[in-house]
Parts: structure tokens; C-alpha cells; sequence
């Protein structure tokens, strides 16, 4: 997934930042998740919370012309800063779910102008609904 930032360099978290990330359960009754766009399969240790989800990959941040904007492409999670966004990409496909998630203090990421982020790393808080 992309993101469009103003800024072609990364903020800093001061704290840690809240945030909901979308992923993809293809069976509705086994704890297997995945992410929406790449597919990459989710640790049920990650989705407990003890450890952090980490982006694969160096992150690629390129000048748009067009709408003069960053794209924020591999090397970075896709979240969003509001549960309202995360539930209206739950039209993408069935057996999507949210999960409420903190971007830990120190680390890496951009805002996006709709109203998302893209982070080097996350941890999973709890799983909404």
C-alpha cells in the first residue's frame, strides 16, 4: 500500500501513537491473518503483542510530480490515525479485521493526507470487534 506525505523525510514518534491496522482473515474461525495488499502472514506472537511487527525491506520515498506529494512506498506499515478510515477499507474484500495498534516512541514514520500513517514498525494492542 501507498502513502502521500508533504514530507519527503520521515517524523520521529515522540510517544507512542495510536493507530488501527486492517488485516485480511481468510478463515473466519483460525487465528491466521494477513496483511491486505501483500499478503505477508502475521505471527500470532505479533498479534498477541509480544513482539513488534517490522517492515521487510528499505524504505522508498519518491517525488511525484503529479500531485506533488511523497510516495511512501516498500519499507513502511500502512495504518490508519482513526478507527472511521480503518472501518471504511473494510470494503476492499471480506474477512477483513481491525486492530487497535501503537506506533512505539522512537520509531520512524510518515503522516499520510488521508488521515494515515506509514511506520517502520508497529505493536498490536487488541483486536476491534
Amino acid at each position: 500500500m501507498c502513502l502521500y506525505s508533504s514530507k519527503e523525510n520521515a517524523n520521529i514518534a515522540e510517544e507512542d501513537i495510536v493507530c488501527y491496522k486492517v488485516l485480511y482473515q481468510p478463515y473466519i474461525f483460525v487465528k491466521h491473518y494477513l496483511t491486505p495488499y501483500q499478503y505477508i502472514e502475521i505471527s500470532n506472537d505479533i498479534i498477541d503483542g509480544k513482539s513488534y511487527f517490522i517492515a521487510k525491506g528499505e524504505g522508498n520515498v519518491i517525488y511525484d510530480d503529479k500531485s506533488r506529494k511523497y510516495l511512501v512506498t516498500d519499507g513502511y506499515i500502512h495504518t490508519y490515525a482513526n478507527l472511521n478510515m480503518a472501518e471504511e477499507s473494510l470494503y476492499l474484500t471480506a474477512n477483513m479485521v481491525i486492530f487497535k495498534c501503537i506506533i512505539p516512541k522512537g520509531t520512524k514514520f510518515y503522516v499520510g493526507w488521508r488521515e494515515d500513517y506509514a511506520s517502520e514498525k508497529i505493536k498490536f494492542i487488541k483486536k476491534i470487534g
